[in-house]
């Protein structure tokens, strides 16, 4: 019975390592991933920027957008210790990481990804004003 017990247990590690590895990865991947980094360029020029925490547009101070990206990795890591805390954190750990990455999709997130925000980094400060009022109202 205990061998049963250090098989399934050894298996929920490796599985949790595996998924907290990939969720850190996907993490660092949207953080210094083009489009981001075209939108906070475009958002700065109107003393804005795009919070991955909290998935909308934050006002632009010195170091707001590193906090943001601090913020971010502590989530990932923090999820990362639930994981391979037991059999049951990794089950929450799969069930959290897979809603957040493929079920719930923020519309404003979608909408502002798809723009021209994240595509035109030769936007002007009125075309960006102007996109940023428009996905305000959503």
């Amino acid at each position: 019975m205990v061998e049963v017990m250090l098989i399934v247990w050894f298996t929920c590690f490796v599985l949790s390592s595996a998924l907290v590895t990939w969720n850190y990865l996907s993490t660092v991947r949207k953080l210094k991933s083009k489009s981001l980094l075209t939108l906070n360029a475009n958002l700065r020029k109107i003393d804005m920027y795009w919070s991955v925490t909290n998935e909308n547009f934050e006002k632009f101070d010195v170091d707001s957008v590193e906090k943001d990206i601090s913020q971010a990795l502590r989530s990932a890591i923090f999820l990362g210790f639930l994981g391979l805390a037991s059999v049951l954190g990794f089950l929450l750990l799969l069930a959290i990481v897979l809603s957040l990455r493929f079920l719930i999709k923020n519309r404003k997130t979608v909408a502002v990804f798809k723009s021209e925000l994240t595509k035109n980094a030769e936007l002007s400060k009125d075309q960006v004003e102007n996109l940023y009022l428009e996905f305000s109202r959503i």
